[in-house]
């Protein structure tokens, strides 16, 4: 719904690409002229009835939702006034804008309201900066200005008509119509006004009629609805009656008043199909009920002479009436009949020439005086009065013009016997009571000439006859009827949007302002009226409980036009009737719904377990795609919004690992510096090894110091030994002095010596002890950072297997949900589909219906079934039955070609018995056609030289029989034939060589060969059985068996026919397939070069295997054979055809070598067929 226009148009010396958005305008500013796109439309709303000639357009629509019938097209409006609409000034955009300037973007009002950022506006604003298109907020182009879309809210029924195109039949439901007839102006009746209007009667008299009435009115009142309803075609209405007792309840329903179909009052009922009218049926209704009201008018019908009414023409003319002057006063007497018609103008009455005085009896020359003043009106007139004048005793007669007065057409009367022409009453009345010139019911009479033959003895009459066209019926449409519209159907523009549930509040453009909102629980309500729960981004598609929210659309429905039938056809009334009913269209299926594809939602994870730098971010796949190939595919792994810079509880494993670090010590050989925040396994290794190098470098270490300590005892060793050697002196000079001990000041001298030795030493180990130590512990634990780590994996991994989980399910959720959409759309489309299709094969069905009903209808006011023509279609009918059997007896004569001979005179002689004419010429043709039947009958009798029906089947029965034994015979010979060569094929191979190289090769030709004999055998067995079978026909015709015993002998031979022909194809695949291994052996195993390298070129083995090779070839043309005597389509030989080359190839191959190809040549020629 958001409309998203990019007008790519760079401000200078830069193309404006085209605006095709049609809910956008644009104006441009700083001009004196408003420029506005070409393919932008205004959002102005012109005054529809400022069109030229408006109404003639919008009657030729209404009689389109009427049925068309009438219509040859209805076009659109083309010619306005000048000043109806904004028009002045509109030009194409220019193609560049120079900087600085200003386009204002504004909305289609009528269906369109514009929202910046979520707010109503007018008009947004565009300016050229820099090359680029900056609006008021200061964004790009259009950014942050959407057109959102107004929505029709209608009653219910809306969708059902807008699905199908015809959204006008909802609207055209709710108008009043009024019905009226013209009769045009009558000069002799001026005080009587043309127009009689179609009346309601007033139910709440319940001695009045339910009948509707026609009343002579100055103005006629709103009477009706014209309402398509769910059951109906949308050609059928419920006429739903308006009237001041009641507006809704009651309906119009065709029935019979009499004799005549017309219109009554009864409660609604759509269920009841005659309360579904065409519209197009109204004038014909109309014209019965004039009929009606006419045939109690004024219409006199006296001794010689025949007056119709004010609205009458003549239908009829009884001959017993006009000229022999006998009327109604017995009851088998025939009588002249007036029709309702629309006379414009009536005429005066002209004299004719028949002169008959009615005072005698006797009338001289009657015959030719009829016959010499025939009596004609001109076109467009009818005759309205026929009359002997007393005083002149001539006749008169008057024509005058009628109204849609149709074609004419011309008949003639039965044709009835004369006993005498002369003067003689007795002799001439019999023949005048039986003429009768006579329209028929919807037709007036023209004119009529009597003929006659007095050798013949017969006369008849020749008339004219008019179609009626009827009355011109009016069926207007006048105004609304309010009371069918809910106050809050209309157009609903978005208003604001409701911060509380994001959708927009939509209000009704009319004066009642009623709104439609959303609810917090998923509703769209129209005050108390609500939909079900069923959310949705806006209300299109919403069905209320007394509303239907629908896309705003053009009124575009498509209304055929039936057109006007071609009365000037030559064919007469039939044809044009027919051309009246076009065969209906087939209609276009309705639009496939668009479905919602599945696009799977890819699971997100949280963003810890991601932190992986480049490990997580994508994952690349290879699965095989819809062609069975290799299909790699990267997907990138994304976090999940919620997780993203979301702090960490102390306790969460991965904060742990996050939080557990240290530094890569220098002692350790690693650089020194502090460890990363969130470790990975490359940094846990770097934090292992730095323990390990640390524990290396101590132990460097410690083996220094024990060889320092080696050394020192080593060094004390020796200055033991040293100080050890010196004696101790005694300086006692006085006899008491001292004693002096070497060797003790030397120990002493030595430990001094090994303590300035060793306390660097220690100093320095002490001070890297206490080095390593520290780095120790300011260095990274790999036990804590190995742990935590772990414990943040395991974490990552419930994290992605709950995310996954709740993942599959919300996919689960939605691709349920879009397939019962889908299906939902589905079933709705086809649903409709069906509907449309079973609509259109119902109106054919109907149409066919028509069409075979006018036919037998036209059959039916042109054939009466008279004695004559009884009596020669029974006993013509007769006949032909005879002469069937007649004709098989003379095809088995010797007179065959004489019976020949009679039929080809009577196919190329014989009457053609057409449905034109009247009664009499087709009966005379008839009679005709029974003489020429009669005389063939008596050639194939006589052809027949007296053999009867039974002779001639049994006759045909032998010959059959005959041809059958005959075909038989040669079937036996045929499979005896191939016996023979069975016999000798398998006496030859007793005296083949025997070979290790050709086992498999006799192996398989024996299998051939013993299935070919079991078929052999079958087939035989057929054969016998077709014998016994005829066997059984012969003794059934010498009466020597039952007929029982024939048709168990035949069921028989016909069952093993058929198991035959079942095994026959089974039995051409193997011994085909064996045939193609044969071939296949000779060839892999080489077994003619391996024969020749054995025995030479005449090889014995090589000859051998090649007429064995030949034997099973010539073994298949048996059941090729059986496959052509079954009738049966023939086998694919193409396997034999390429085993064979291969044998022949392969043979040819081996003689090669020898040097005689040609006679590889010539003994490979058996293999050809």
């Amino acid at each position: 719904h958001n409309v998203q226009l990019r007008a790519q148009a760079m401000c200078v010396k830069l193309l404006t690409s085209y605006m095709t958005v049609s809910e956008i305008k644009l104006t441009l500013q700083g001009s004196s002229l408003t420029e506005t796109g070409s393919a932008v439309t205004s959002g102005f709303s012109p005054d529809p009835f400022s069109f030229i000639h408006i109404h003639l357009y919008q009657q030729c629509d209404a009689l389109l939702l009427m049925g068309g019938v009438g219509v040859e097209h209805c076009s659109r409006p083309l010619y306005r006034k000048s000043d109806s609409h904004v028009w002045m000034g509109k030009t194409p955009l220019p193609e560049s804008f120079a900087h600085g300037r200003q386009l204002t973007a504004s909305c289609w009002r009528e269906r369109f309201t514009a929202f910046r950022s979520g707010v109503k506006t007018s008009a947004e604003t565009l300016q050229c900066i820099n090359g680029e298109w900056i609006n008021s907020l200061k964004k790009k182009e259009l950014d942050g200005f959407s057109c959102e879309s107004c929505v029709t809210v209608a009653g219910s029924g809306f969708q059902k008509f807008r699905k199908r195109k015809e959204q006008e039949l909802y609207y055209f439901n709710k108008l009043a119509f009024q019905v009226y007839s013209e009769l045009g102006s009558v000069s002799e009746t001026s005080n009587i006004l043309p127009k009689y209007c179609l009346t309601t009667p007033n139910r709440r008299r319940a001695y009045l009629s339910n009948r509707f009435n026609l009343e002579n009115k100055e103005a006629c009142p709103e009477i009706m609805s014209m309402e398509v309803v769910g059951s109906a075609d949308p050609e059928d209405r419920l006429m739903r009656v308006m009237a001041s007792d009641n507006t809704n309840g009651d309906c119009m329903q065709v029935g019979k008043n009499g004799n005549f179909p017309s219109l009554f009052r009864y409660p609604c009922d759509q269920d009841k199909s005659e309360q579904l009218i065409n519209p197009m049926a109204l004038p014909s209704l109309i014209w019965s009920m004039h009929q009606q009201f006419e045939s109690s008018a004024q219409h006199v019908h006296l001794a010689y002479s025949s007056f119709c009414g004010a609205h009458g023409a003549l239908s009829s003319l009884a001959f017993q009436q006009i000229f022999a002057g006998e009327s109604r006063r017995r009851t088998n007497r025939k009588i002249s009949e007036c029709h309702f018609a629309p006379v414009i103008r009536f005429g005066t009455f002209v004299a004719t020439g028949i002169i008959y005085d009615k005072t005698n009896g006797d009338w001289p020359n009657w015959n030719t005086l009829l016959a010499d003043n025939p009596v004609l009106c001109p076109p467009g007139e009818a005759l309205t009065g026929f009359k002997l004048e007393s005083g002149s005793n001539k006749y008169m007669f008057e024509c005058s013009r009628i109204g849609g007065l149709g074609i004419r057409y011309e008949y003639f009367s039965a044709q009835v016997e004369v006993t005498k022409f002369d003067h003689v009453r007795n002799n001439w009345l019999g023949a005048i009571r039986m003429l009768k010139v006579d329209c028929g019911e919807n037709a007036l009479l023209s004119g009529f000439h009597f003929e006659f033959s007095e050798g013949g003895r017969w006369a008849r009459s020749k008339y004219t006859c008019s179609k009626a066209g009827g009355a011109p019926v009016v069926m207007e449409p006048s105004t609304t009827i309010e009371s069918r519209f809910h106050s809050a159907e209309g157009l609903f523009c978005p208003k604001f949007r409701d911060l509380t549930t994001g959708r927009y509040r939509y209000e009704n453009t009319a004066a009642s302002g009623e709104t439609l909102t959303f609810q917090e629980d998923g509703r769209w309500c129209i005050g108390n009226s609500c939909s079900k729960k069923i959310g949705g981004e806006n209300p299109i598609g919403a069905i209320l409980e007394q509303f239907e929210v629908a896309n705003v659309t053009d009124f575009d429905g498509e209304f055929e036009a039936k057109g006007v039938p071609d009365m000037s056809a030559g064919s007469g009334g039939l044809a044009a009737q027919l051309k009246l009913l076009k065969p209906p269209k087939r209609p276009a299926q309705p639009p496939k719904p668009k479905l919602q594809d599945f696009k799977a939602e890819q699971p997100k994870y949280s963003e810890e377990c991601l932190d992986y730098e480049d490990l997580w971010k994508k994952v690349i796949e290879t699965t095989k795609g819809e062609d069975d190939e290799p299909v790699t595919e990267e997907a990138k792994l994304e976090a999940d919004e919620g997780t993203v810079d979301e702090e960490l509880v102390d306790y969460h494993p991965c904060a742990v690992a996050a939080g557990a670090g240290g530094v890569f010590g220098k002692i350790a050989g690693q650089s020194g510096k502090l460890a990363p925040e969130n470790m990975l396994y490359s940094d846990w290794n770097e934090c292992m090894q730095g323990d390990i190098n640390r524990d290396l470098y101590v132990a460097h270490w410690d083996f220094a110091g024990a060889l320092h300590g080696i050394f020192t005892d080593l060094v004390e060793k020796i200055a033991g030994m040293v100080c050890s050697l010196p004696p101790d002196l005694e300086i006692a000079p006085l006899g008491a002095g001292i004693q002096v001990q070497p060797g003790k000041h030397c120990d002493k001298f030595s430990m001094l010596a090994t303590f300035l030795g060793e306390f660097p030493y220690d100093f320095m180990e002490a001070a890297n002890s206490y080095a390593v130590e520290n780095e120790g512990f300011m260095a990274c634990n790999p036990f804590q950072v190995g742990f935590s780590r772990i414990f943040c994996d395991i974490h990552c991994v419930r994290d992605a297997v709950i995310r996954g989980d709740r993942t599959i399910i919300r996919n689960l959720e939605k691709a349920t949900k879009i397939s019962n959409d889908n299906m939902k759309k589905m079933v709705e489309w086809s649903t409709e589909a069906n509907r449309v299709e079973t609509e259109y094969l119902d109106k054919k069905i109907d149409h066919s219906l028509k069409v075979t009903t006018l036919h037998l209808q036209t059959i039916l006011a042109h054939v009466e079934p008279k004695e004559q023509l009884l009596s020669v279609a029974s006993s013509t009918e007769a006949m032909l039955q005879e002469m069937q059997g007649l004709a098989q007896a003379a095809s088995s004569g010797p007179r065959k070609r004489l019976a020949s001979s009679a039929l080809k005179r009577f196919l190329d002689s014989a009457q053609l018995l057409e449905s034109t004419g009247n009664l009499t010429s087709k009966a005379q043709r008839a009679g005709e056609f029974q003489s020429q039947v009669v005389s063939l009958y008596q050639s194939l009798q006589s052809s027949g030289d007296g053999v009867s029906k039974a002779e001639v089947v049994a006759k045909q029965v032998a010959r059959e029989v005959e041809k059958l034994q005959h075909d038989l015979h040669k079937q036996q010979q045929v499979l005896g034939v191939y016996r023979h060569q069975s016999r000798k094929a398998k006496e030859d191979a007793k005296s083949w060589k025997s070979s290790e190289a050709a086992v498999t090769l006799d192996h398989l030709w024996w299998k051939i060969r013993n299935k070919l004999d079991q078929h052999l055998d079958e087939a035989e067995e057929e054969v016998a059985r077709y014998r016994a079978t005829f066997k059984h026909l012969q003794e059934y015709e010498g009466c020597k068996t039952g007929l029982k015993d024939l048709f168990g002998s035949y069921a028989k031979s016909m069952k093993r026919m058929r198991k035959n022909h079942h095994k026959l194809h089974s039995l051409w695949r193997e011994t085909s397939n064996l045939i193609g291994e044969l071939a296949s052996v000779i060839q892999d195993g080489d077994l003619f070069g391996k024969f020749l390298a054995d025995e030479g070129c005449d090889s014995t083995l090589a000859m051998q295997t090649l007429k064995q090779a030949a034997v099973a070839f010539q073994g298949m043309s048996l059941l090729v054979h059986r496959f052509e005597v079954a009738g049966m389509k023939k086998p694919d030989i193409s396997t034999l055809k390429m085993a064979a080359q291969v044998v022949k190839d392969s043979y040819a191959k081996a003689l090669d070598s020898c040097g005689s190809y040609s006679a590889a040549k010539m003994n490979a020629t058996s293999l050809r067929h």
